[in-house]
């Protein structure tokens, strides 16, 4: 006889009448992604607090261990907090770019992402995001800019001077990306920014100064801002496709560069070595 197992719905089905090979997702789960809809429909303001673990034990018809399981996921997800002692509970948050940021290059983790991968996707978006935020930048917009642009003037003089450097380039992309009017856009373009900023590459890339990668990227940001200030769209979108693609070239020969570093030393196999 065949004994019946929790289902994802809550109900019970014979194990022999699942279908084979789909996976039944756990009942923790299933009541997270509950009460997560129930806090999109609007049922609490961020910051607000929900109800207890009994009265969303008796509305999902699950245990309490079920519950603070599916609590405890929704906290993973930043969309919650939860705070123990008396007073304590949990409450709605609001999920920030920066750590939804955070969560999704969690997925990049152990793959073999490439700068050409990430200048594949920049050559696409970079120039509809230029493009887009023309006549979207106030004043605070402007002077956040301009002082990223002064940022990359001088010529980098040794290793932290020049991550300085980049790192105020990609806080260029970053304002702009703030003030786009198309969340989506802007967003994955803070993540491809925020790659950029960490991936292992790069970092090696930082650490040798290039003055041509800072010029190339100042003189290209001071023509930008002039398309800004003059309103000029077709113009904003014309000058980054042609930036990003000039970023990614200086970038894989200064990657080329440093492969050639690590794999060909400087005295060649078997050649003796004068130590006079």
């Amino acid at each position: 006889m065949n004994e019946p197992h929790d289902h994802a719905d809550g109900a019970s089905r014979p194990r022999s009448d699942r279908p084979r090979g789909k996976r039944v997702r756990k009942r923790s789960d299933v009541v997270a992604d509950e009460i997560k809809r129930w806090i999109m429909a609007g049922n609490v303001e961020p910051g607000g607090p929900l109800p207890n673990e009994r009265d969303l034990a008796e509305r999902y018809r699950a245990s309490k261990g079920t519950v603070r399981e599916a609590l405890k996921s929704l906290e993973v997800q930043g969309l919650i907090r939860i705070r123990t002692g008396p007073g304590g509970g949990a409450s709605v948050t609001t999920v920030t770019p920066a750590r939804a940021e955070e969560l999704l290059g969690n997925y990049f983790y152990g793959t073999d992402l490439s700068l050409t991968d990430i200048y594949a996707v920049r050559r696409m978006l970079e120039p509809m995001l230029a493009e887009s935020v023309v006549g979207h930048l106030d004043t605070e917009a402007f002077a956040a800019l301009d002082r990223s642009v002064s940022q990359c003037a001088c010529t980098p003089q040794g290793v932290e001077e020049a991550r300085a450097a980049r790192m105020a380039e990609l806080d260029f992309h970053d304002i702009l990306a703030q003030f786009c009017p198309n969340p989506v856009l802007g967003f994955y373009c803070r993540f491809l920014n925020r790659l950029l900023k960490n991936l292992a590459v790069c970092e090696r890339i930082y650490q040798q100064p290039n003055p041509e990668l800072t010029a190339h990227g100042h003189a290209y940001h001071v023509q930008l801002m002039e398309a800004f200030r003059a309103g000029d769209a077709d113009w904003a979108r014309a000058l980054m496709a042609e930036h990003i693609a000039e970023a990614e070239r200086l970038m894989m020969e200064s990657e080329a560069f440093i492969e050639r570093r690590f794999l060909m030393p400087d005295t060649p196999a078997g050649e003796p070595i004068d130590t006079d």
